[in-house]
């Protein structure tokens, strides 16, 4: 009864993700897929339908997982538009520019899940997330960490955490970390980073070469029209339609569609949530230091709220 509910509110299946593709060659259409084994980067200019598909793939996620099976970390430096997922029981945190410390803390949390999953695997002997899940494991949920608009990211914070995103896009999908990436183009991004994202999305450009860039030796650039996208299926580059995440003529229509969805989202895993981002409260209450934090050990040693 719910599921009905919400597609008949939100267009289409919560399940389904990205759109379809068309493979005129062979006479056959099916549904786009993400491999969350690989990152992704999506190319495309400013309202072509990038943070559409970021909102899809959200969506498809919080219907179809619980947030003990995936958390999601959110950088958002495009429309803003995915600060809306902020209270999804699925996301840990979303950050925005000019939020230093909290996209610091954000890092420091990564790490530590990198360094932490690392030891787990390595005490049973198996080398990859996908083994620690086949052994039976479910103590360590899958992470997505979601970066919309590199190039602003970059200007703001690539001297302090460029790095740390390197080593996050090259070292975390084999503890169970992928990352999601958009950019309105290639330059800047550079083969350092475009090598390490095997799975790619290009929506419309203004400057044709930058298919190529994505695709090698490809000649097919997708329809100017929005949410028209060119994708990789087996061998061979196709051309997509993206499915409208969230119903609705204006944009005012949609951003009411995205919140209720949040609610009836977190009502479907009500005792679960996913790792916030560390942060201290506005407020800091004693029932919040006995919850976070141990009682000092030592004589005469007191917490000061």
């Amino acid at each position: 009864k719910r599921s009905v509910t919400v597609q008949k509110a939100f267009g289409v299946a919560p399940e389904q993700f990205g759109g379809l593709y068309d493979a005129p060659a062979v006479q056959r259409q099916g549904t786009v897929l993400l491999d969350l084994n690989e990152n992704t980067f999506i190319l495309g200019s400013a309202q072509t339908g990038k943070t559409n598909l970021l909102q899809s793939l959200i969506r498809t996620v919080a219907w179809t997982s619980s947030p003990s099976m995936v958390n999601l970390y959110i950088m958002d430096f495009g429309s803003m538009t995915l600060k809306s997922f902020e209270n999804l029981c699925h996301v840990g945190g979303v950050v925005i520019p000019d939020e230093d410390e909290k996209l610091k803390n954000l890092f420091k949390l990564l790490s530590r899940e990198v360094e932490g999953r690392k030891r787990k695997m390595i005490s049973v002997g198996v080398s990859s997330f996908h083994a620690y899940l086949e052994g039976g494991y479910t103590d360590m949920p899958r992470i997505l960490l979601i970066l919309d608009g590199f190039s602003p990211f970059r200007e703001l914070y690539g001297e302090a955490y460029e790095g740390a995103l390197q080593h996050i896009c090259r070292d975390g999908l084999a503890y169970g970390i992928t990352t999601i990436v958009t950019n309105t183009q290639t330059s800047g991004f550079g083969y350092k980073y475009l090598s390490l994202f095997a799975q790619r999305f290009a929506f419309s450009c203004n400057d044709a070469a930058e298919f190529a860039n994505l695709f090698p030796r490809c000649r097919l650039e997708p329809a100017n029209i929005r949410g028209r996208f060119l994708c990789r299926v087996e061998e061979s580059v196709l051309e997509a339609q993206a499915f409208l995440a969230f119903p609705g003529g204006k944009e005012i229509q949609r951003a009411v569609a995205l919140k209720a969805f949040v609610e009836v989202a977190n009502a479907r895993w009500p005792e679960e949530q996913a790792v916030p981002i560390p942060a201290i409260p506005r407020e800091l209450t004693a029932r919040y230091i006995a919850e976070h934090y141990d009682r000092p050990a030592g004589k005469y040693e007191y917490i000061l709220a």
